[in-house]
């Protein structure tokens, strides 16, 4: 049966056929030369893995070999030189074949995976594809840590061009204890905030929109920035809207336009605190882009009671209120208090809508789907930054500018970032009344300025502007066929607000819209003054995104539209 030894050199357990006992071989794993034992005792098959994984090399037999051998070995090996493989043949038990297999499937399972071999040697480093892998990443993250960390004084997060719904301008965020704060609200950061009215922050809504006639800005601004040219007092840094301006790139500074600071942004419904406002003027409860058409009021001492409409605009609803008067500078205990319900609406009709809820001593505000609600004030504080590169993120909100191209965004009198604007997407400036161009001097068509082959192409469209001209003269016309009745029914005295021509037109509200600009209302009212002469005195005139439109008709005191 077989023989198992193991090699006094290296300790290898070996096995070869009893043929051979008394020989001397040579170990196949040290070399050294082994003496095989040739009375050994029987010995019982060792399992797999005391098993030998390579073959012992062995001198072939002193005697001659069986007639099916094919090679025999005249002269035993020299231990001298046992080692020398050359000189020996090399025989391989074929019982061991499975188990060099064996060997070599397990060396291919602890070879390293792919990622963690070597690929090169670099400087006596193993560089192995995994960190092939990493040193991109590590570069990445290099570049995003330059960027936003010391890298660059004011990085740019977010540009959008939005439409701006005006809510309120006497607005305020306080924080919780500072004045009396009457009711539970729902501020925009819970526990944070609460929202009042009485102050001097701005509330309005946005919607992103292309052809939006705003752009919000929203910028991360380092610390080391606001050390060397803003204010920091204690550990607040004290940022104001007016150290904020936006101009076209390679104009002189100073020359650009002024920002909002927004404080605080949200999308949720807001409440706003009326009860305990730090003001009794009624006029902090109302909406600020918009007059009422109608407004009523009732004093009495230390209280005024009273209610606004709105009706000809894109504000639509009553309001009715309640103020009690201060006293000694000091709210009185009432505060404001109101009901009813507002509805507002942007002149454009992609821009945002919004709801006032006049709910008694709160005034709960919601928008569109998609807009939001934002806080602007004149100056924010917030709490500085231990590290200089640690960054305050604020939004900025700017009139958009007509023209597209890179512009420069300064702080405190330095140039701090650079953003890229798209033209706005707004509509062409309608063509001159009909009325105006016939005045001496007056607006003409653009079909009677151009020399281009293409004129053609502008007669038509000065024809459309034309009839769309005559039909807003129209209704100028009817308003002041009503402004005459009004006065003959109040001797000669004319209106405060259109609304009260309703008496004598009911229709009214359906003639505020003016068919050449698209305004509502189209028109502007102003009364004239006890006296004048009607026939001078301009009473009404059309309206160009809510101002006076220079190239539109006008109507006088008499009736006549010129």
């Amino acid at each position: 049966m077989p023989i198992d030894l193991d090699c006094p050199s290296c300790g290898r357990v070996l096995r070869v056929a009893d043929k051979y006992a008394g020989r001397l071989g040579t170990c196949p794993a040290c070399k050294k030369p082994i003496r095989i034992p040739d009375d050994s005792p029987e010995l019982e098959i060792l399992p797999e893995d005391r098993r030998t994984y390579s073959n012992l090399v062995l001198p072939p037999p002193e005697a001659p070999p069986p007639p099916e051998t094919t090679r025999e070995i005249a002269t035993p090996i020299n231990p001298k030189t046992a080692t020398d493989t050359a000189n020996t043949d090399e025989w391989r038990d074929p019982r061991l074949v499975r188990l060099d297999r064996l060997r070599e499937e397990a060396e291919a399972a602890n070879r390293p995976r792919w990622w963690n071999r070597e690929f090169i040697s670099l400087f006596g480093l193993s560089v192995t594809p995994l960190w092939l892998l990493l040193i991109p990443l590590a570069l990445t993250g290099f570049w995003l840590w330059y960027v936003n960390g010391p890298g660059r004084g004011a990085a740019v997060r977010y540009v959008s061009p939005v439409f701006i719904t005006e809510v309120l301008a006497t607005g305020e965020v306080i924080t919780p204890g500072r004045g009396p704060t009457l009711g539970q609200l729902t501020p925009g950061a819970p526990g944070a905030d609460i929202f009042s009215v009485g102050g001097r922050d701005e509330l309005f809504v946005t919607s992103a929109d292309p052809g939006g006639d705003f752009v919000l800005i929203e910028i991360g601004l380092q610390q080391r920035i606001i050390n060397n040219q803003g204010q920091v007092t204690g550990n607040e840094n004290i940022l104001k809207a007016g150290e904020f301006t936006l101009r076209r790139l390679g104009e002189p500074a100073g020359s650009g336009t002024l920002g909002r600071l927004v404080t605080t942004s949200f999308d949720q419904p807001l409440d706003l605190e009326l009860a305990g406002a730090q003001t009794s003027n009624y006029r902090a409860l109302l909406p600020s882009s918009a007059k009422p058409d109608d407004l009523r009021e009732q004093k009495i001492p230390g209280v005024v009671n009273g209610e606004a409409e709105y009706a000809l605009g894109r504000t639509r609803g009553t309001v009715s209120f309640t103020a009690s008067r201060t006293t000694q500078g000091m709210p009185a205990i009432n505060g404001l208090s109101a009901t009813g319900r507002l509805t507002i609406t942007h002149p454009d009709a992609d821009g945002p809508g919004v709801t006032a809820d006049y709910r008694g001593g709160t005034l709960n505000v919601s928008w569109d789907p998609g807009a939001r609600g934002h806080w602007a004030t004149m100056r924010m504080v917030e709490k500085a930054n231990i590290s200089p590169w640690g960054r305050t993120d604020l939004a900025l909100l700017f009139p958009r500018p007509a023209d597209a191209g890179k512009y420069t965004l300064s702080f405190a009198g330095r140039d701090v970032a650079t953003v890229k604007l798209r033209r706005a997407s707004r509509g062409s400036t309608p063509a001159p009344s009909p009325i105006a161009s016939n005045r001496p001097g007056g607006p003409q068509p653009q079909s009677k300025q151009s020399n281009s082959p293409l004129a053609y192409f502008d007669v038509l469209t000065d024809a459309r502007s034309r009839a769309k001209g005559l039909a807003s003269a129209n209704h100028m016309r009817q308003i002041g066929i009503a402004l005459m009745q009004y006065t003959d029914q109040n001797r000669g005295r004319f209106p405060e607000s259109l609304l009260e021509l309703r008496g004598v037109m009911p229709q009214i509200e359906q003639l505020m819209t003016n068919p050449r600009t698209g305004d509502r209302p189209g028109f502007i009212y102003e009364p004239p003054a006890p006296g004048s002469d009607p026939s001078r005195t301009p009473v009404l005139y059309e309206s160009l995104n809510g101002q006076k439109d220079p190239n539109g008709a006008v109507l006088y005191g008499d009736g006549s539209v010129r």
